[in-house]
């Protein structure tokens, strides 16, 4: 067994440093995916300010309005999810659901919840409403003008969100710094781009 140990030696030291590369590479790239800030649309983009504008009822002219843009497979939206049916709501204020996907869980929370769901495919989302990562939080004033598109907190799966805070400061002040957007690529286009080697096997993220 001995007159093998030098051979056996090297042979481990080769595959180690053959193998380092490779977990640095494949560390580096999760890494980078997950702390990523994803990209929001333009504020101008008249595909979105046309959706938004037909999301209105007649009795919600005059109103602002908070758009919530979701992905089922992600758990930040989730974790809004549950934020949006637990906690009070501002009043007056108009506001939708943007959900791309569905689970059984979240189907029972939003049974629960007095704001309209609008159903979206992660295609529809990004040719329609050039959104192509969730959550984000939209936010157009009284007279149509798209005020705030961001994120709901400052680092990702933060335990507090502040939706609340943004849109009473835009309702109060006139203007809300925007959080930058933590969460999961919904578009093929994004995944690719977040995570060219496949390594998350999909969209979904935690």
């Amino acid at each position: 067994m001995s007159g093998h140990s030098p051979t056996l030696r090297g042979l481990a030291r080769l595959v180690f440093w053959a193998w380092l590369p490779l977990a640095v590479v494949l560390g580096t790239s999760l890494l980078a995916t997950h702390a990523a800030t994803l990209p929001v649309p333009g504020e101008r983009d008249t595909r979105l300010l046309g959706e938004l504008a037909r999301m209105r009822n007649d009795d919600e002219r005059g109103r602002w309005m908070a758009v919530h843009v979701l992905y089922a497979a992600c758990r930040c939206s989730r974790d809004v999810v549950d934020h949006l049916v637990d906690d009070p709501r501002p009043e007056r204020l108009a506001e939708r659901i943007l959900m791309v996907g569905s689970t059984p869980e979240i189907e029972q929370r939003l049974a629960g919840s007095a704001i309209e769901v609008i159903r979206v495919q992660p295609q529809e989302l990004a040719e329609r409403y050039a959104i192509e990562a969730a959550p984000m939080l939209l936010v157009v004033d009284p007279d149509g003008a798209l005020r705030y598109r961001g994120g709901y907190s400052e680092r990702k799966q933060a335990a507090q969100l502040h939706d609340l805070e943004i849109i009473g400061r835009l309702r109060g002040e006139g203007h809300a710094a925007a959080l930058p957007l933590f969460g999961c690529p919904v578009s093929d286009e994004l995944e690719a781009l977040l995570d060219p080697l496949g390594l998350r096997g999909g969209r979904a993220s935690s």
